[in-house]
């Protein structure tokens, strides 16, 4: 694919950073490529009549990110702290909208479990990873397209109801996804409407971003974010983030910094959560 069109950018820009129409019109490029000069690129089983016509791209890109996930710990040569700071805790579930493995990889143990094996499966166990996109080792399980994305939704009811053990016993640390990702927020709604107290808050939940420019006060925090409706917490802690995972393994404190406009939640500033 010569030219701008093949340029990410040109797409990205097309469909106004959408990324479900752009994972759309790519699939309908790759499976034309496929069809023509990249038929060399695919297995002769991906061209059977019984096939969908997005088995082309999802194969490209089941492909490129196994070979770029690390095959053990110490292969992730940036961040190392928070790797190893995430290997010292042992979840009971993690929940994923990832394709790769490398949870898989820094979870030494945990079974990936994806596709119409997230509804099936006994949520009592422990230590698995919930692929609810899918992963790739099965790559026609992956959610890429608009096809899949509202295959996807008319699942999530499902989904959600078999992740409510999660959100009703566990605390729940949401990380690598914005205040409005919609993965989350749906999921979250659905749940909200079951476990959320008289209030509407969801207590055991929180989001972790990363805000770059952050002020200094209190300093060097990381910053717990979560709000849905009326689902609204925000603290700051005063260590850094690979100390504060590891924190999660025991009782310990620390302070809330919370603003005045969630202050609806009838919490104090200064009343002090553990983990």
């Amino acid at each position: 694919m010569p030219g701008h069109h093949g340029k990410f950018e040109y797409y990205y820009q097309k469909h106004s950073g959408d990324p479900i129409a752009i994972g759309s019109e790519l699939s309908d490029l790759v499976f034309e490529w496929a069809w023509g000069a990249g038929k060399a690129s695919f297995p002769e089983a991906l061209f059977e009549a019984g096939m969908s016509k997005d088995c082309f791209l999802k194969s490209l890109v089941c492909e490129h990110l196994s070979k770029v996930t690390p095959g053990k710990r110490e292969d992730f040569r940036t961040l190392p702290k928070e790797v190893d700071a995430l290997s010292d805790i042992r979840p009971h579930a993690i929940i994923t909208t990832n394709y790769d493995h490398s949870l898989e990889v820094i979870f030494e143990g945990y079974v990936p479990v994806t596709g119409q094996t997230i509804i099936r499966y006994n949520t009592n166990s422990f230590g698995e990873i919930f692929h609810i996109h899918g992963d790739v080792s099965e790559p026609s399980s992956i959610v890429l397209t608009r096809e899949d994305y509202e295959e996807w939704k008319d699942k999530k009811k499902y989904i959600s109801a078999k992740l409510l053990t999660y959100f009703a016993e566990h605390p729940v640390f949401i990380f690598g996804y914005g205040l409005g990702d919609p993965n989350v927020k749906e999921i979250l709604r659905d749940i909200g409407e079951l476990v959320a107290d008289d209030t509407g808050l969801i207590d055991n939940v929180y989001q972790v971003i990363w805000v770059e420019d952050l002020p200094k006060n209190p300093p060097e925090q990381a910053v717990f974010f979560s709000r849905w409706q009326g689902v609204s917490h925000q603290c700051g802690i005063r260590t850094e983030l690979p100390m504060g995972l590891r924190g999660t393994k025991e009782p310990v404190s620390f302070d809330i910094c919370q603003p005045e406009a969630s202050s609806r939640s009838g919490r104090k500033n200064n009343e002090a959560y553990s983990s």
